[in-house]
């Protein structure tokens, strides 16, 4: 507990592994120097957090590929207390394209798409205005998509490989700033 007046603070052994993202039930035994032992269960939440940044986008015609697409594994397993609580995408884009030459800046357009495994649309930000594109931590000149799926989603569209698809609505090539997919379990 931290404070030795009451009692001595025990000092032991750490153990670290590595673990797949999910909810994981471990044990832990501690047993005194007279073979005194106790037993206490408890679940571990391990989330994940995945990160891509400065990544140039094609734009929307029919040469170029305008969708970027990143997968990510979810497990909602009721049944073994594999419960994913939240899937959560973060996407970050200046709101001027400053490389439209000509010495003018054309404005930037992405959306957010989820797809499951079976490549069915679970939900998507194109009905988001300008406007609704910001949060608290976006800066005056670029545009934050945030876009999450929870229990509900997953227990309809079913969990396997899903696939965060980002989609440049415009006629230039974009550039990305940064997107985060977030697996939340508690």
């Amino acid at each position: 507990d931290g404070d030795k007046t009451n009692d001595v603070d025990a000092t032991g052994e750490t153990y670290q592994w590595d673990v797949s993202p999910g909810e994981w039930r471990i044990q832990l035994t501690v047993t005194d120097d007279q073979g005194m032992s106790s037993s206490e269960d408890t679940w571990v939440y391990v989330n994940a957090r995945a990160k891509w940044s400065d990544i140039e986008i094609g734009r929307n015609n029919s040469a170029d590929n305008p969708r970027e697409e990143f997968t990510a594994p979810l497990i909602y397993d009721l049944e073994n207390s594999l419960k994913l609580n939240q899937f959560k995408a973060r996407l970050v884009y200046p709101k001027k394209d400053p490389g439209a030459g000509l010495g003018f800046e054309l404005d930037n357009r992405m959306d957010l798409y989820f797809f499951n495994q079976t490549d069915e649309e679970v939900r998507n930000s194109s009905a988001n205005s300008d406007e609704q594109q910001t949060d608290s931590d976006c800066s005056d000149d670029n545009y934050c998509v945030t876009m999450t799926s929870g229990t509900g989603d997953f227990r309809t569209y079913l969990d396997g490989q899903w696939t965060v698809q980002v989609l440049n609505t415009e006629q230039h090539n974009a550039e990305i700033l940064e997107l985060q997919i977030v697996l939340k379990y508690k």
